[in-house]
């Protein structure tokens, strides 16, 4: 399989669409997985250039979207419920590492919080 490992600066495709059409068609055609940030730009260059390559979005990147989603979900339920931001000893707020935590890294104590807290949620 060809590597068509790369690091871009910046996030333009144009200058990386322009070095994936120097490669010659049989590199191409040997790549069958693409493994992508999330960003438009990659997307733009597999989409462009390697047509029939399968998107597969990097895992570190999918978690680092839905941490990102169960933090301003946090944020919102935190201002709409008591109506401020988060302090210290608001629940949401202290549970913040419990949320994005790997489940597989929570203790029993965690794991009851956890529980507890999902019963809080309104």
């Amino acid at each position: 399989m060809a590597n068509s490992s790369t690091s871009w600066q910046g996030r333009d495709a144009a200058p990386a669409c322009v070095w994936v059409a120097a490669r010659p068609d049989v590199w191409r055609d040997a790549i069958g997985h693409d493994t992508l940030d999330l960003s438009g730009a990659y997307r733009q260059i597999a989409d462009t250039m390697l047509p029939v390559a399968v998107q597969v979005a990097d895992p570190f990147q999918v978690v680092r979207l839905a941490n990102q989603c169960v933090d301003d979900t946090r944020r919102r339920v935190q201002r709409d419920v008591p109506g401020h931001r988060g302090r210290r000893v608001d629940p949401l707020c202290r549970a913040r590492k419990l949320l994005v935590m790997a489940n597989s890294r929570l203790d029993d104590d965690a794991r009851s919080h956890e529980q507890w807290l999902s019963h809080q949620m309104p």
